[in-house]
């Protein structure tokens, strides 16, 4: 049976060391599988030019991700699905970002 991820914000030190990780280029399609709030696509977007997509539950997270993807102008960059990362599309994917309970880590089929 799968339970909801608890809502656990990133620091911007993690983030920012995910993202140097990755290696991402411009252009790229990074999805966040479990985005809150989605400042890791943010911040890609914003460092490294990327597209972004991400995957949600969670109405707050997405109201706040929504919001800040907006102020910062980005809604042709970044798109939020109110879905499962248990459904999501990752076959156009260059790059996966995620922070997951092994439990959660587990359920994934890629």
């Amino acid at each position: 049976m799968y339970l909801p991820e608890p809502y656990v914000l990133s620091t911007e030190e993690i983030i920012h060391f995910k993202l140097e990780l990755l290696n991402i280029k411009e252009g790229e399609l990074l999805v966040d599988l479990g985005c809150g709030d989605a400042n890791a696509l943010i911040k890609a977007s914003e460092l490294y030019k990327t597209k972004g997509v991400g995957y949600e539950l969670r109405e707050e997270a997405i109201l706040i991700a929504k919001d800040t993807i907006t102020k910062h102008q980005l809604e042709n960059q970044i798109t939020i699905y109110k879905a499962s990362f248990l459904n999501a599309d990752v076959s156009q994917a260059d790059a996966l970002i995620l922070y997951l309970t092994r439990q959660s880590l587990g359920e994934l089929s890629l």
